[in-house]
């Protein structure tokens, strides 16, 4: 299990060997002449830029509550070094995205038809509804909408709990949470958020994350979970009276 979890920090901050990566920085990813924050800054590599190889150092940076390494990369006829924590395998969401549902249709077509299951009984309060949808490369939502109550799920391949956290900040369906916590918590407890006590669990393997779960009101009540299952991180999110 230990080395699941390292192969998946590699993936989600992109590892060398691939094509592309992605700077999902969403004000840009310093490139510094030397790994430290007090280096001279060469230049600023915008949201969404695409370098095509990196050199992993093994000069540790934290960076947004998430461990990680200086890389060395080039970047506009510069050579220089910048953190992984905001290099990826995945392609930055397009501006004007709105939800992980068009984030989904970004990276992958989908595989068949919606799944649709409709449960609404005439003149009654128990109705529900339940849509499933697979994406060719493996990635799936789910939507289920009850009286007063909805949630969306979803499963994203080959990523870390730490990467799909940066993505969730760069998409508004999940501002509610990301306006309390900016970055992802390293630890479990409450924490006082919008005039509001929030209790976070997290819990832990071998020093990463394996799971973090809370819930919060705005309004109505908000849950959200994220974990893993097998090579996917599960994407939790609800909201209801």
């Amino acid at each position: 299990m230990k080395n699941f979890f390292i192969l998946l920090l590699l993936v989600g901050f992109g590892v060398s060997g691939q094509t592309k990566y992605y700077i999902i920085a969403k004000s840009g990813l310093n490139l510094r002449e030397k790994s430290s924050t007090s280096a001279t800054l060469l230049a600023t590599i915008p949201y969404g830029a695409v370098i095509e190889e990196f050199v992993w150092t093994e000069v540790p940076i934290e960076l947004d509550n998430i461990a990680g390494f200086w890389v060395k990369t080039k970047y506009a006829g510069n050579v220089g070094y910048v953190a992984s924590q905001y290099i990826s395998n995945f392609p930055a969401p397009r501006i004007g995205t709105k939800d992980m549902y068009g984030y989904f249709n970004q990276l992958s077509e989908k595989f068949g038809t919606e799944l649709v299951i409709d449960r609404t009984p005439k003149d009654s309060d128990n109705m529900w509804r339940l849509s499933k949808q697979l994406y060719k490369n493996g990635n799936e939502t789910h939507y289920f909408g009850g009286y007063e109550f909805g949630s969306s799920t979803y499963f994203l391949m080959d990523c870390s709990i730490e990467t799909a956290y940066l993505l969730l900040k760069l998409i508004p369906e999940f501002e509610t949470l990301t306006k309390r916590f900016p970055n992802i918590p390293k630890n479990g407890g409450i924490f006082k958020k919008e005039q509001e006590d929030i209790s976070v669990k997290i819990t832990k393997e071998n020093g990463n994350i394996a799971s973090i779960s809370l819930s919060y009101s705005e309004g109505s009540m908000y849950e959200f979970k994220m974990y893993y299952l097998e090579n996917q991180v599960v994407i939790y999110f609800s909201n209801g009276v």
